[in-house]
Order: structure tokens, then sequence, then C-alpha cells
């Protein structure tokens, strides 16, 4: 399916497409020169990397001799030390160590022996390949080539997409929304020759050995150089989104550190319109400890409200984002900072993820730490009010990882007990009951077929698991607000950050009885001691069934003549039903956001590039 019966007017994201040095690629960037432009060529003069942007020093290339090297993002090294790593990596022909520079980042090699191109080792900045005239085109962008080869979506991959709490990780590591365009796994490296592509691995994770006192000023600095690195390359106001919670407050403390005037700082809080909710509390506790930098409190009661304006979508948008029943919200909020002439925002999502281990952990302490694990165990059990009995279960009858996803790809509408979810491999898929029995063995198929190994062991698995797919969601926020000229960053994804955070032993880094007890001793010194002291964590449901009792009847609308249920995925009737019913006590919001997501983004889905001779291979 590639038609579409409505477009977003929402702007468009910003890409990059790197075509081989190859006579027949040329057709390819005839294409593209319809919405970009040439950055960069080959040494042979022929088109190498085109961009539909460009944004101040997020694209800097080094030539050296027949080797060229296009860093793309944010890299904090400056121009002279990176002639200098490059130069080093050309000499020895291998280009791996560039990727260890700090800062977040695409690299693209173009060199006689052919193209090289690197992802980041999270995800946040992901590598997507199709093959065209028998040459294989790469973008960061799966939309783009999706568009290049009119590729027709992916019944498989959107029938997935409808799971909650996440998608099964194998789908999303290894299939794209699009038939014919290829995802690079996180921290891989794909090689182009004249006649073969060949992908490796160039990252595992850092062996967690460090204790917390070793670690924390480690992690101290990577995020100090995050932060300040990024501020030192923007003259224009920076601002902070500033939840109140640790990871945002951290950010917000580090950016006030770095600047000499404190009035360039905007930070920005949205509110909520619960009472229960205390972000607000905490977060204009930060704000008054970094006066005069200015604070900005998006009123509740002014704010647009969850699921307002949903058929308004970005175009462009590799796959559905989670925050399409907020997209009134996230325009509202890119708009303010836009007129603000803001050209650096920070963001803190991530921090959860890269900080704090899953319960996963507890398997490896008891076997490694077995006093200190009894009592993380008994925590966590009161904490979440478990079963102890049954989460010592839990942990000790873990299956392994190809055991775990054959159970899982079975149970796809039977929720697994709480305590056995919750020390998995990663969060069980479920679809919602909407989704159609085809939906069902779509998945269910997908899962067994792809059958891979694990990341690495149990803990580290479910580490970078979570991690990977908070990076997924993140880059499609950062996208959504760079559509509306507001560049973001998240520098809790910075391979140095999470290199600093992982090799820290698991049991170190999370505390049933405190909070982020790695972080809180990392920026003891920069973020006061008050601002540290919050143990609560709150939530949006309140806002977001606010929101929905105003929309109902324009998203219930929404799905009239649904293109899900036009591709066999939904049961339309009973998705009717449930969205009639759902109310607080009932349905959770995120298997109704994620299939929200998926039928706006369907309908932003824009129309291919014009043909130039293009000869198009889907495999």
């Amino acid at each position: 399916m590639t038609a579409t019966r409505e477009r977003g007017s929402a702007g468009r994201v910003r890409w990059w497409c790197a075509l081989p040095d190859l006579d027949h690629c040329e057709p390819v960037a005839r294409s593209l020169l319809a919405e970009a432009g040439p950055a960069a060529a080959h040494a042979s003069g022929r088109p190498w990397l085109m961009v539909n942007h460009r944004n101040g020093d997020d694209l800097r290339t080094v030539f050296f001799g027949a080797i060229r090297v296009a860093v793309i993002g944010s890299c904090l090294v400056d121009s002279a030390q990176l002639r200098k790593n490059v130069e080093r990596s050309a000499r020895r022909g291998d280009f791996d160590a560039l990727t260890s520079m700090r800062g977040s980042y695409h690299l693209v090699i173009s060199g006689p022996d052919g193209m090289v191109v690197f992802g980041d080792v999270t995800g946040f900045r992901r590598v997507y390949t199709c093959h065209i005239n028998k040459a294989t085109v790469v973008s960061n962008h799966a939309d783009v080539l999706r568009r290049l080869i009119d590729a027709p979506v992916s019944r498989t991959w959107l029938a997935a997409r409808l799971t909650s709490p996440d998608m099964p990780s194998p789908i999303r590591e290894l299939m794209t929304p699009f038939n014919g365009v290829h995802a690079l796994a996180p921290g891989h490296r794909l090689s182009l020759g004249r006649n073969v592509a060949r992908t490796g691995r160039y990252w595992v994770p850092p062996a967690a050995t460090n204790p917390c006192a070793q670690g924390a000023p480690i992690l101290a600095d990577e995020l100090r150089t995050a932060v300040a690195g990024r501020m030192r390359a923007s003259a224009s106001p920076t601002s902070v989104q500033l939840s109140g919670g640790m990871d945002s407050t951290t950010l917000s403390c580090l950016a006030g550190e770095a600047l000499s005037d404190r009035s360039r700082l905007l930070l920005v809080t949205p509110a909520s319109s619960s009472p229960a909710n205390d972000d607000l509390m905490w977060a204009l506790r930060v704000g008054k400890h970094l006066a005069p930098a200015k604070h900005v409190v998006l009123d509740a009661q002014r704010t647009p409200l969850f699921f307002d304006d949903l058929p308004t979508a970005i175009g462009g948008m590799d796959e559905p984002p989670p925050f399409a029943a907020a997209s009134a919200r996230v325009r509202h909020l890119a708009e303010l900072l836009a007129d603000r002439g803001v050209r650096l925002h920070l963001n803190g999502q991530g921090g959860d993820e890269v900080l704090l281990p899953p319960l996963a952990y507890l398997r490896h302490t008891l076997r490694r730490r077995p006093r200190l694990g009894w009592r993380h165990l008994r925590g966590h059990a009161a904490l979440r009010d478990f079963s102890l009995t049954q989460l010592l279960r839990a942990v000790v009858s873990l299956p392994s990882y190809p055991r775990w996803l054959w159970r899982a790809a079975r149970s796809l509408r039977t929720e697994a007990g709480a305590e056995y979810d919750a020390v998995g491999w990663e969060a069980q898929p479920l679809l919602p009951q909407w989704a159609s029995g085809d939906a069902e063995r779509l998945v269910r198929s997908a899962i067994l077929d792809i059958a891979p190994a694990p990341l690495a062991e149990h803990s580290t698995h479910a580490t970078l698991v979570r991690i990977r797919s908070t990076a997924y969601r993140s880059s499609l926020y950062r996208d959504a607000l760079m559509a509306h000229g507001v560049p973001a960053e998240f520098p809790y994804f910075d391979r140095s950050v999470v290199e600093a955070a992982l090799s820290v032993v698991p049991w170190d880094r999370v505390d049933p009885w405190q909070p982020k007890p790695l972080l809180r001793t990392a920026v003891a010194d920069t973020v006061p001691a008050p601002l540290l002291a919050r143990r609560t964590k709150a939530h949006y449901n309140d806002d977001i069934y606010r929101g929905w009792s105003t929309n109902q009847h324009r998203a219930i609308e929404l799905f009239d003549q649904s293109l899900l249920a036009e591709l066999g995925l939904v049961n339309e009737d009973v998705l009717r039903g449930c969205l009639r019913s759902f109310r607080p006590s009932g349905l959770a919001p995120g298997f109704l956001s994620d299939t929200i997501a998926c039928e706006v983004w369907l309908r932003s889905l824009a129309p291919p590039f014009a043909r130039q001779e293009v000869n198009h291979e889907h495999i």
C-alpha cells in the first residue's frame, strides 16, 4: 500500500542519502534532486551525499587523498582534531575508532574500495538500505528509500507495531515498515564494495566491573562534556525540556553550569491538569535555583489537548510516532521554541533506560552477590507490590532466550504474570483485542522465523533492548521538533554516556530504596541535594483521559474507511466498541494511542519520488 487519502502539512523531516560510486546511481541522484541537493562527491566526482537541508555544523566532511569522511550529527570534537582522527584512521585502514568520538552522529566513508557507513550504538542514529539498479543506496531515513523504490508497507511490521508495551525486538531490529527497505542493527557497520555488501559488529557493551564510586565520576565527566560540548557549538539560546525528574534536572543544571550568562537558558515545563502530578512543583524548584534562567510553564489549560487535531501529521516520519495522540502538543512546544529563536533543545529521554537496569539484573546479582541480591529482591517485591515467592520463582526459572521468544510468540493475547514479565529478557508483546487473527499470525511467524541470538547475557540484553527501544522513539520526537526548525539533542544516548553507565555493576546502578544512585552520586557536586531528593514518578494519564473526553468522537471518525482495516490488521467493529468504552478503569492507554498512531501515519505517507529510469528491486 502506497497511496494515501490525507497528507500532513506540518513540515518534513531532514534527511541524507549516500550513493555508491557507480555510474548507474546518477538516475537516483536526479530523483533526489526534487527535494535535496548534493553535499559532497566521491573522489571520482560522482554524486555521493545528498541532503535535503544544511544546518550549521551537523554535516562535516574531511578529505584525505581519495578518502572522504562525512560526520553527520553532533560530533563534539573540533575540526582540527577531527582531521587528525580521520588521517590516523585512513592510514591504518580502520575507521571503527572514529565511532568513539564524543557526541551522537552517523559516519559515512567513501574510498577506493567502496563505502562504509556507521550508525550509532543505541539506534538513535539509524541506517537503512535499499537496492536500486543493482546498487545499495543508504539513508538515515527509511521513508526516503521507500519513496525512491515505491516500496509497499510491510503488513508484518505494522501488525507488530500494534503490540504493547513495545514491538518484539527481533522485528524492530531487523525489519522496517517497508518491504524492500532494510535496517542496519545498532552498533554495526555496513561495508559496500563493488560487488558485495557486508555488515559487521563494531561495538560490544563494556563489561560491568566498576563500583559506583569509581564509575560515577566518569559518568559525571561524560554528561558534562555531552552538554557543554553541544552548547559551545550553538551561539543561539539553549532550551531544556524540564519535567522536574532527575534526568532533565541534571541536564538543566549542567547547561546552567556551562553558561556564563544563564539568562540565555530557557527551561520549558509542560504542566499537567492532575493535582497528583508533582512534576511542576519540582521543576519550579529547579527554575528558582537556575535563575536568571527563564522558565516557561506550558499551562495545562492553554496547551492543546491529547487527541487534538489528529489528522495533521508530520510528513516523512519513518514509522508511527508514539506521540501521535499528543502531536498538537508537540507542535505547540516546537512553535514556542522556534518563536524564541532556540537553536539547541536538550531533552532527558533515555535517562531511565541508560542509568537503570531492568529487574533482569536480579538473576545475575543473586549469583554474584547472594546476600545483596536477596535484599534487592525483597525490596523490589515490596516496592512493586509483587509476590516475593513469585518473583523469586521467575528469576530462578528464566528460560533461554529462544525458549522465551517461543513463548512470547504464542502468548500474544495472554498476559504473563507481572513478576515474570518484570525479569524477562524483554517486555512481553501483547496485541490489542481488536487486532485481527491475521495480524496475530503475522507477528507470531515473524518472531519465530527471525529467532535471533541474544544481544548479550540476560541482564545486559534486557538493558540494551530497553535503551534501543527508547532511542528509536526519541529519534522520532527529534525529527518532529526538527521539522519545525528546532534542533533537539538527547545526551543520554551518546556512546560515551552509555558506556560510562553500563560499565558500573548493575547492583550499584539501581537500589529499591533510593532513585538512581549512580546519577545521584555522579552529579552530587552539580545538582543541589534538595533537587535530588525526589522519590516520585509522575504520569500524564489524567491528561490523556481529559483529552479523550473532548476528542473521542473525532478520534472514532478517524477510523472511517480505516487503512488498518483495509490491510486486514484490525477488526473495525471490535475497535469501535473499544474506542467508545475507553475510560480510566479499562483499556491501557498505550494500546489506543499506538493504534491511532498507525492509522494517522498511514494517511501521512507521501507519494514516491519521480522516477528517473530507475529499476527497483524488492528483495
